[in-house]
Order: C-alpha cells, then sequence, then structure tokens
C-alpha cells in the first residue's frame, strides 16, 4: 500500500474559500496532523476525497480496516477495493488545516475533482455529512421501508408534530410561486394509474378514520361541508370562460348521461325531504 504527499498545483483554495487557513503538506504531517485526504484508484484514477480531525494516519488505517474486513459505509469504494485489491488504492494528503476549516475544505476538493460522480469517483455526496444531490437506490428504499413499517409515533409525539404544522404557515409569495409552478401540468398516464392505485388500496380501517375525522372537523367548525364551501363560491369570469371553451364540443356518453340523471333525481329527493328548501 502506498501512501504520497500530493502538493497542491492548481489555483489555490485560500483564494477560492474566502481566505481559508491552508497550506500544502509535507511529509511530517502524515502522522500527526489534520485536514483532506484523497484515495486514488491507480487503475481507472477514480478518486475518493475524505477530511479528518484526528491524525491522517489514524484515519487511513481505519478505512485499511472497515476495507479489509468488508464493512466499509462506502459500498462504492469497497467494492472497487475488493475488485482491484488493496495495492491499487493509494493515499495521499491534500491539505493540512485547522479543525473548523476541514468540512468546508473538503467540500471544496470534492467539487474540484467531481469525486461526487459516480463516472470518476467514489464520494456519494456532494456536500459531507449531507444526502443533497444522492438518489437512493431501489434497495435503500426497500431498507428504510422495512425499518419504518410497524413504527407508530407516541401521542406526544404527534401533539408536536401537529403544533408544528399549525404553526407553519405559508406566505402569499409561496403560494403564488407553487401556482405558477403548477399551471399547466397534467399529470402522466402513469403517476394518474399509481394514484389510482394507491386509493384502491386503502383499508376500511383507514377510511373509517379519514371519515370520522372530517365529521369532527365539520362538526367543531374548523372546516366546513363542501356543500358550504359551493353555497359561498362565486365563479369568476375568467373561470367561467376556461370550464365553457373545455367543455365546448365535448360528447356525453349515455353513461354520463345516466349518471347526471341520478344525481339529480338524489337532489330532488333530498329537498323534499328538508321541507323544499334548497341544500
Amino acid at each position: 500500500m502506498d501512501v504520497a504527499i500530493q502538493s497542491e498545483t492548481a489555483e489555490s483554495p485560500k483564494r477560492l474559500l474566502g481566505g481559508v487557513p491552508w497550506k500544502a503538506p509535507t511529509p511530517e504531517h502524515l502522522p500527526s496532523k489534520r485536514g483532506v485526504y484523497l484515495i486514488t484508484n491507480r487503475v481507472n484514477q477514480k478518486r475518493y476525497v475524505g477530511s479528518t480531525i484526528h491524525k491522517f494516519g489514524s484515519r487511513w488505517g481505519l478505512h485499511r480496516h472497515q476495507l479489509r474486513n468488508g464493512i466499509h459505509e462506502n459500498k462504492h469504494l469497497q467494492f472497487a477495493w475488493t475488485k482491484y485489491g488493496e495495492e491499487n488504492f493509494v493515499f495521499s494528503v491534500l491539505a493540512v488545516c485547522a479543525r473548523p476549516w476541514c468540512r468546508t475544505m473538503e467540500n471544496f476538493y470534492i467539487n474540484k475533482f467531481d469525486s461526487a460522480n459516480q463516472e470518476i469517483g467514489y464520494n456519494i455526496h456532494k456536500i459531507p455529512d449531507s444526502s443533497l444531490g444522492h438518489k437512493k437506490t431501489p434497495e435503500e428504499i426497500e431498507k428504510i421501508r422495512a425499518r419504518m413499517t410497524g413504527i407508530k409515533c407516541s401521542d406526544e409525539t404527534r401533539a408536536k408534530m401537529s403544533a408544528s404544522a399549525k404553526a407553519r404557515r405559508r406566505s402569499p409569495e409561496s403560494i403564488a410561486k407553487g401556482r405558477a409552478s403548477n399551471t399547466g401540468k397534467k399529470r402522466s398516464p402513469e403517476i394518474v394509474a399509481q394514484f389510482r392505485l394507491i386509493q384502491s388500496n386503502r383499508s376500511p380501517e383507514w377510511r373509517a378514520n379519514i371519515s370520522s375525522a372530517q365529521k369532527a372537523a365539520w362538526a367543531s367548525g374548523r372546516q366546513t361541508s363542501h356543500q358550504d364551501w359551493r353555497k359561498n363560491y362565486v365563479m369568476s369570469e375568467d373561470t367561467k370562460a376556461k370550464i365553457g371553451k373545455a367543455s365546448m364540443g365535448r360528447l356525453i356518453t349515455e353513461v354520463t348521461h345516466m349518471k347526471l340523471r341520478q344525481r339529480m333525481l338524489t337532489r330532488w329527493v333530498k329537498i323534499k325531504a328538508n321541507g323544499g328548501t334548497s341544500l
């Protein structure tokens, strides 16, 4: 196993990172100093960038121990180590820096070498200690689902989540942006089919819970029924024009006619039952 010192020859990170104190490594830094390091596959030149707040030698020793025993958390690097062999990986020190700057410098070198690109590097995340930009594999998703299945939140946790959601209000600007981004979008047939499948698989208990919660909201006045909402709703002329344009030339099937007649008949029966008053 080779251990090398790699001096910085490109544009200085000190200028790029707004004055981060760093210096090029020298051989005496390897056993005792902290900073940013590089693990390179000499067969395909793929790189892994890491940082340590402990000694470089200790961090490299931990990497080798995990890789040799097949327990390294980076499965991409572990697979390459097993495939190409320990002798084809070299450890290099990129920069020595103070402890508070280690993650900043690591992020700089990940971007510089593009080592989060799986085609040329072994880093899983673009930002250290963050899953931003990382797309989970189907296996990872299934493991998370299996781990979370059956877990129920306590009443205290539910209360905290409810209070947090109620206190979280979207600003008018945020609502406007969301409306603008979704205007004109249509769901693909695959997405529509997925929604239908999800709805068809709802259990009777789930439907009963939703129904009881909805009725309780209506009874407490926290939420109005659809009929009450329709009574106070005034459709704009623009909306009327859009509906008229969309309906123009549309042929109504016999089945739809039957449904409409049944709906009007049901509404008429309810009106008669209420003594002739409108619903």
